[in-house]
């Protein structure tokens, strides 16, 4: 692609154009087990990035990295010991040392133990309070409006404005489930939920 930068002192067009000159591409890609049931659909998701970056490496080789995230009943599996590793030589397997490889250079398990929310929304304690000041928040137009009002100075601030900007509807959702997926990690253990 040429972009033109404009004229020089003496007239000349001045342009750029990208010329790829990486032999090996590097990729991280996160992947989210939430939906996920069984091994074999972590597989196929895996194998599918695996090819979509063998199409988008217009011949080059690829080194990448899988980060496995989210929630989901794959965790327990995920944890189990030598299941990553195994997982690992899954995926290098048959793939040849020749002008284009791919090769996965690691798999990090970031992933959570499930939780039933419902369940935690009907418990009588504080791990309960905090799942429904949460969903209050998410789903209640004047618990939401009275957060937004708490927050105004923050963003009000000559500071504030400088390094943040206004968080929309979908943002602070994003925002508030991460703060409670915090919370209950530091509260519960993987057996508080199964009660």
């Amino acid at each position: 692609m040429d972009v033109s930068l404009g004229r020089d002192s003496s007239g000349r067009d001045i342009s750029t154009r990208f010329i790829e000159t990486d032999s090996v591409r590097w990729y991280i890609r996160e992947i989210s087990i939430e939906g996920l049931e069984k091994e074999g659909e972590l597989i196929e998701s895996l194998q599918s990035q695996l090819d979509e970056m063998r199409e988008n490496s217009v011949g080059r080789s690829v080194i990448c990295r899988f980060v496995l995230k989210g929630r989901g009943p794959l965790h327990h599996i995920l944890r189990q010991e030598g299941f990553i590793e195994d997982l690992l030589r899954l995926l290098r397997e048959g793939e040849t040392w020749g002008r284009q490889f791919i090769w996965v250079e690691r798999i990090e398990d970031d992933t959570l133990f499930p939780i039933e929310r419902e369940i935690l929304l009907k418990r009588e304690d504080f791990v309960g309070d905090l799942v429904k000041i949460v969903e209050g928040l998410k789903t209640d137009e004047n618990s939401r409006n009275e957060f937004h009002e708490v927050l105004s100075p923050l963003f009000g601030s000559r500071n504030g404005r400088k390094h943040i900007s206004k968080i929309d509807d979908d943002e602070m959702n994003s925002l508030l489930q991460r703060a409670e997926n915090i919370l209950l990690d530091a509260l519960l253990t993987e057996k508080d939920n199964e009660n």
